[in-house]
């Protein structure tokens, strides 16, 4: 009889309490004994970072707050806390502890638009180490609230990245990491249309859309920060044939403007009136007797239209709702894009030897048309600096 040992790594910072053995190919298959090798030199302080990532605005700051349980040590001369990072996306500020609550803050600034990074987090105590890691995430910010679907593909097998279909039969959207050609967008989330207007798609790993029902209730997006508008632009897409989607907008102050049908077309077709042409499509369905899972259409006629509201630009724009009542067809939301009050921008000074490349609010949400309040400006050469507009 033949004998076998294995052994095994466990994670950091958890306890094992259970192993499970099983066998595929034979009945014959004993367990004499299983042992642990405690790691006896290793710090016993438990550490709970607030969050497994951090998720910045671009350029704005935010922290990490560790939460320690000393676990039944002795708080030593030398106990501290020390943060470090290899990404340059980020700036790590001075650690602060409020010995009360047993945590340590750890401010972070991100220094880019996108990006992702690393924080590694060491708390000393007499002269033995715990350590644990933190992600970073910069990203722009959504805009809008009450997404609730996700029919863009980031990755394969598909079925594992989408929530909905945006028809009846399986087919789905999908970024340039599946694949370049017929692509809808890629990292960075963005869409120009042929009329010039840039949309910001969702996050391809979180609720990116709306797919309307027929008959259901209104479907409502609402605005982060509600501001004076100008238009209102929409980017949406129709299976299975043209769909009047009605569509009211709403205002801070309650009121609400007179309901507006827009008419999206077939998403097959040729490039006249399009937004955006051009678009492949994955089959995201598992179990189908006609496609396979990742299956691409291959015609690439696929195409998005683009919508353009007026709005009453003296109350602030705070949210616009969808509805329709065609059986059979599925129109889809994608996004949605401010054209906010023009007023501002030239009030904010330039030197003469840099010039302003971007500017954005307090929540790191990129404005084209700022109006008073408090911004953040993005010089030509990389520096940016807060200003007031009255």
């Amino acid at each position: 009889m033949a004998s076998a040992r294995w052994c095994w790594r466990l994670i950091p910072n958890k306890n094992a309490v259970s192993v499970t053995f099983s066998a595929a190919k034979t009945p014959y298959f004993w367990v004499f004994a299983v042992s642990a090798l405690a790691d006896l030199s290793g710090s016993k302080i438990k550490l709970y970072p607030s969050a497994k990532v951090l998720k910045l605005a671009p350029l704005a700051s935010g922290e990490i707050v560790v939460r320690y349980d000393m676990n039944g040590e002795t708080r030593g001369e030398d106990f501290s806390c020390a943060a470090t990072t290899a990404d340059k996306c980020i700036a790590i500020g001075e650690i602060t502890e409020n010995e009360a609550e047993s945590t340590f803050t750890i401010p972070v600034e991100a220094l880019s638009e996108k990006g992702k990074a690393e924080v590694t987090v060491t708390v000393t105590n007499g002269g033995v180490e715990k350590v644990i890691t933190v992600n970073v995430s910069i990203d722009k910010p959504s805009e809008f609230t009450g997404w609730k679907h996700d029919v863009i593909v980031e990755a394969i097998p598909s079925n594992k990245y989408v929530t909905k279909y945006l028809d009846k039969d399986g087919w789905v959207l999908y970024t340039t990491s599946v694949k370049e050609e017929g692509a809808v967008a890629g990292d960075d989330r963005t869409i120009v249309t042929s009329n010039g207007t840039v949309f910001t798609l969702e996050p391809y790993d979180a609720p990116n859309a709306l797919r309307l029902d027929a008959n259901d209730d209104p479907a409502e997006l609402t605005a982060v920060n509600p501001s004076l508008c100008e238009q209102l632009h929409i980017l949406a897409i129709s299976a299975n044939g043209d769909c009047d989607v009605e569509v009211t907008v709403g205002y801070e102050d309650g009121s609400a403007d007179d309901p507006q049908t827009i008419t999206i077309q077939d998403w097959y077709g040729d490039a006249e009136g399009t937004a955006l042409h051009g678009l492949d499509r994955i089959f995201a369905e598992e179990d189908d007797w006609d496609q396979n899972l990742d299956d691409f259409d291959g015609q690439n006629n696929f195409r998005l239209f683009e919508f353009t509201l007026d709005l009453d630009d003296t109350k602030k724009f705070s949210k616009v709702s969808f509805s329709h009542e065609t059986n059979g067809t599925y129109p889809t939301i994608l996004a949605l894009a401010k054209a906010e009050k023009t007023s501002g921008i030239d009030s904010i000074e330039s030197d003469s030897d840099k010039t302003i490349e971007a500017v954005y609010n307090i929540q790191g949400i990129e404005v084209k048309n700022p109006t008073s309040g408090l911004y953040i400006v993005r010089y030509s050469d990389g520096s940016t600096r807060k200003v007031i507009i009255k």
